[in-house]
């Protein structure tokens, strides 16, 4: 088919790769072992590392069968005139801090502190409500101690119960919040009173 970079043959057990240069197929560039396919129930589907081919943003394509046979015909291609074009996925957004704040900034022993954290969209702009909020903390050299994480309104929330004995020790932790496929993570710490 012309107009096109990329020749991508399957055949007796086998997918090959090529390249189209000077009217003809260059197959002397490696096979990478990233590549794989299938071919269930009369659809045939194959992965390619857009890397390989120099693939950022997206691809035209076109199908064609071929006669294995002349005497049967010469093949059908898809579309019948010029070629589809394929977007690849922009993948999950980017989540940006706006602000991380403790409340009270000094915690009191034996009562709670509260980690808020309110993020926007890389893409966007548009504030962060919802998805996964996981609360971390440890006070003094002691082991972990539990936070309870959610989103209330537009903040990721986690609020940790301070114990008694906990007067004069530093929280240290991590509030981490996972949404549409991106994760965001910050540390904090505050010395109790």
């Amino acid at each position: 088919m012309g107009g096109g970079e990329y020749d991508v043959f399957l055949g007796k057990g086998a997918l090959l790769l090529c390249r189209l240069s000077g009217g003809g197929c260059d197959s002397s560039i490696p096979q990478p072992v990233s590549t794989t396919y299938s071919y269930v129930y009369g659809v045939l589907s194959f992965t390619v590392a857009a890397a390989l081919v120099g693939m950022t943003s997206g691809f035209n394509f076109a199908v064609g069968s071929v006669a294995a046979d002349p005497s049967v015909g010469t093949g059908d291609p898809a579309p019948d005139a010029g070629f589809w074009n394929y977007q690849l996925g922009a993948g999950p957004p980017r989540l940006v801090l706006r602000r991380l704040a403790l409340i009270p900034r000094k915690p009191d022993a034996g009562k709670s502190l509260s980690v808020s954290m309110t993020l926007r969209r890389g893409d966007t702009g548009a504030p962060v409500t919802s998805g996964k909020v996981g609360c971390r903390g440890r006070i003094g050299g002691g082991g972990p101690i539990k936070g309870i994480g959610g989103f209330v309104e537009s903040a990721a929330i986690c609020l940790f119960k301070i114990p008694k004995t906990a007067e004069r020790k530093t929280i240290r932790g991590a509030i981490t919040v996972a949404s549409e496929g991106a994760v965001l993570s910050r540390q904090f710490s505050a010395k109790i009173k």
